[in-house]
């Protein structure tokens, strides 16, 4: 079972008159692309409306590491141009809404996380091994080894989605990740890839401010009006 980070700090940043605090959990996911794992975060509970949401944010990174991509010419003429492969991770939710403040995807789409190796290659044609299948080796043959590579990437929930974030259940993550390999187009070349590992962390943080009780508002009241009173007693 998972285990959930869930603690209670005082936020960076300017803080209104009754304060601002943030409540982070931290999820985290490793596996072999393509996979999808489930991730679950508990709701924002307003502990009978003591402390009101205003602002849900995601922060995710991704590491890859190992596998390989490689290419075999099997046509009669050389073959240049450029490659490029890595690991791609978005995220998705049939619990809340992945909105971000602008309206676009949070954390998927074109906000997508995505770790990419690129470079150029320049094989001969085929040197005399099958041109039906991959064949590994010869002056028609590259590889490109995975490297060991992070991105990271944060997002805010648009404010007209945060009652799916509210309550005292939990929801539920999808991370998506896949692995990806382009050659620009370039015919008569065989591929072989191995499988590179992707692993992270997922953290949502709850950004809140404390409802002071009546009793409290009634003090404050009464302190600024004897300090008024002292003012012009002066």
């Amino acid at each position: 079972m998972k285990k959930f980070l869930l603690a209670a700090i005082v936020s960076a940043g300017s803080v209104p008159v009754f304060g601002a605090f943030t409540a982070p959990q931290v999820q985290s996911f490793s596996g072999t692309p393509t996979y999808s794992e489930t991730l679950t975060f508990n709701q924002f509970d307003t502990l009978g409306g003591t402390r009101v949401l205003i602002g849900a944010h995601y922060t995710a990174d991704l590491e890859t590491s190992g596998g390989s991509f490689s290419i075999d010419n099997d046509g009669v003429e050389g073959a240049s141009g450029s490659y490029e492969t890595g690991t791609k991770l978005s995220l998705s939710s049939l619990d809340v809404t992945l909105t971000d403040t602008i309206g676009g995807p949070l954390l998927s789409g074109a906000n997508s996380l995505s770790i990419m190796q690129a470079g150029p290659f320049n094989l001969t044609g085929n040197d005399g091994d099958s041109e039906t299948a991959y064949n590994a080796g010869g002056t028609d043959w590259a590889t490109f080894p995975g490297v060991l590579d992070t991105d990271n990437g944060t997002g805010s929930v648009h404010a007209a989605f945060f009652a799916g974030y509210i309550g005292a259940g939990s929801y539920d993550i999808s991370v998506d990740t896949f692995q990806y390999s382009n050659l620009g187009g370039i015919s008569g070349i065989a591929t072989a890839t191995t499988a590179r590992q992707a692993a992270g962390d997922i953290t949502v943080i709850y950004e809140y401010e404390i409802v002071p009780e009546p009793m409290t508002i009634g003090l404050l009241a009464m302190g600024g009006v004897a300090s008024l009173r002292r003012r012009r007693q002066l």
